[in-house]
């Protein structure tokens, strides 16, 4: 018997009583007879219902051929056949699904969304025995998975996360970019926000920085605002370090608002472990104002604030931190040292023999710190020496922020070290650098002179430059030469010695002085021998107009009665010239 495939619309009027009525008369002789008839299908399918559905399905049986026959009839049957062959499938033997699962494949291509909404319906218990057709769907759905999976039960959601949602890592990017599309559905956004977790939990490496980043573009949208901050906490919670280093790394401020709600549900202990892991691999300035106050904060309820620093201090030690991590500690050691109920010697000890955190943040120690605890710790551990290079960070400091006048602090706080050699050492150069003509006998002659013969002749050199003396060398034998004679006559009172300024090149000169000793200019009468730098003046001084050597008048005068020349230069010079000549009168100070 044969019957023609496709009816037109006239025979298909005629023959549909026909059919019927041959369908309802020879239903299983038809279909054991498959191919040996042709038979339309889609009349056959019309007449089916849910019993006669299950009568074909028990009368193929494992007959491989009869199924590919009546396949045809199912596909236009799909949504009736598809809870029949679903139940049918989770009771066969592995033998007996291998032959509908090709069926139940070409089903849930043609009628996706209806696989769903029929497996909602199967119990939780029995969805195990749909493999492989629902990792087969769920591949299928992943361009719409926000649609078909958010209106399943929350038991069917959460097997679908815990079995199925794990075989699809190398999917995971699009599952996420699809996820994301329906996050705006207030119905299924809880759900949306679980599978999110629940994917990116899949490669956090990898499925993360997709996740983050779009959470950043959404989040100040007014229809994702809420869902996606209640995201971003969630990730920021299961992801923590990675999260934030992310936001840092990628400048993504429209986050921060959620790492600090992070750190406000987390205790002092668990915020100091996170900040002890983010701080050496910060990158940029976006999360550096929070993490300075978080820092604070944790200075400030943390007791044992010692601690605290030598965490940080010993993790410094150990590895490499970015500028912005050195920045953070910089910050961290500069609130410890502002706050007025902590004892900066006690902060001091923790630098102590860890070099890195010297170099870096000994600086700031001292540039926050009080004047009298530099003092300190220069000079009361006399049994314990200064590292040498904790002396150079004192003397550096110093030479930046300068005390009240430097030049007797100096003096005064070298003589106070008197017993702690390498203190002395270090403070010579200090010595060199500030001294005044005033207290050049106290440094030319210090009794420690031999001792300390390199950061004497530093300090000596530092002098010698300031003024423009050649080397230490000719400062010495200006010295010798007549100046220590000027310092040896001690003034009647007390009040420092008083200095003018030679004419010649400005740099100072003292009383009685003969010579300069940066120009070498000569300060005598050149007739008499005797110096004109005098507080008192005792006789009228003049200068040769062509060389500028100094005479008395009076001696001048009586020279050119002999001979009417400069005894210096031989230029000319008449008596009434030298009558006219004016006086030059050295100023002090």
């Amino acid at each position: 018997m044969t019957y023609p495939k496709r009816l037109s619309i006239s025979n298909q009027a005629i023959l549909e009583p026909l059919l019927k009525q041959h369908i309802t008369k020879h239903f299983e002789a038809i279909i054991k007879l498959g191919k040996k008839i042709t038979f339309p299908q889609l009349a056959f399918a019309l007449l089916m219902d849910k019993n006669r559905l299950e009568i074909l399905l028990k009368t193929i049986g494992s007959s491989k051929s009869l199924l590919e026959y009546w396949e045809e009839t199912f596909t236009y049957c799909a949504n009736l056949a598809f809870p029949i062959l679903l139940e049918d499938y989770m009771d066969k033997t592995q033998k007996q699904k291998d032959l509908l699962i090709p069926l139940l494949k070409r089903l849930v291509n043609l009628e996706l969304p209806q696989f769903w909404i029929h497996f909602s319906k199967i119990p939780v218990g029995r969805i195990s025995r749909l493999t492989p057709i629902l990792p087969y769907a769920f591949e299928l759905s992943i361009s719409n998975i926000g649609s078909f999976i958010g209106q399943l039960p929350e038991s069917h959601q959460s097997f679908l996360i815990d079995n199925t949602l794990p075989s699809f890592v190398s999917s995971g990017s699009s599952i996420l970019y699809s996820l994301f599309s329906f996050l705006s559905n207030p119905s299924i956004n809880e759900y949306i926000k679980r599978l999110i977790l629940a994917t990116v939990q899949l490669d956090p490496n990898g499925l993360l920085p997709i996740a983050v980043f779009r959470c950043s573009k959404l989040i100040s949208s007014p229809n994702y605002s809420t869902i996606v901050s209640n995201l971003v906490d969630s990730l920021f919670s299961t992801f923590s370090e990675a999260s934030i280093v992310m936001v840092d790394t990628n400048r993504l401020i429209t986050l921060t608002a959620s790492i600090e709600v992070l750190f406000s549900s987390l205790s002092k202990e668990d915020i100091e472990t996170l900040l002890f892991t983010l701080l050496p691999n910060l990158t940029t300035t976006t999360l550096k104002p929070f993490f300075s106050n978080q820092l604070l904060l944790l200075s400030k309820e943390r007791e044992d604030y010692v601690s605290l620093l030598h965490h940080f201090c010993t993790n410094y030690e150990e590895q490499s931190y970015s500028t912005q991590g050195e920045d953070l500690l910089c910050d961290l050691v500069r609130n410890l040292v502002e706050d007025p109920s902590i004892t900066d010697l006690s902060l001091f000890e923790v630098f102590l023999n860890k070099p890195r955190s010297q170099s870096l943040l000994l600086p700031v120690f001292f540039r926050y710190t009080s004047q009298e605890t530099v003092e300190d710790i220069l000079l009361n551990s006399p049994d314990t020496p200064l590292e040498t290079k904790i002396l150079k960070i004192i003397v550096n400091h110093y030479e930046s922020q300068l005390p009240d006048n430097p030049e007797d602090y100096f003096f005064s706080l070298y003589k106070k070290a008197e017993d702690i050699e390498e203190v002395q050492r270090a403070l010579l150069p200090l010595l060199g650098e500030f001294c005044s003509w005033h207290n050049l006998s106290v440094l030319i002659e210090l009794p420690e002179r031999e001792k300390y013969q390199r950061e004497y002749d530093k300090a000596l050199s530092k002098f010698s430059s300031r003024f423009s003396i050649h080397s230490p060398k000719a400062l010495r034998q200006i010295w010798i030469s007549g100046l220590k004679d000027v310092y040896s006559k001690k003034p009647l009172t007390d009040s420092p010695l008083l200095r003018s300024q030679c004419p010649q090149c400005g740099n100072p000169i003292l009383e009685k002085q003969k010579n300069c000793g940066f120009c070498t200019q000569r300060l005598i009468c050149i007739i008499c021998r005797k110096s004109v730098v005098r507080l008192q003046i005792e006789e009228e001084i003049v200068q040769c107009p062509q060389c500028s050597s100094f005479f008395h008048r009076r001696h001048l005068l009586e020279s050119i009665k002999i001979k009417d020349k400069c005894p210096v230069c031989n230029v000319t010079i008449r008596e009434a010239e030298v009558t006219k000549l004016p006086k030059y009168a050295f100023s002090f100070h």
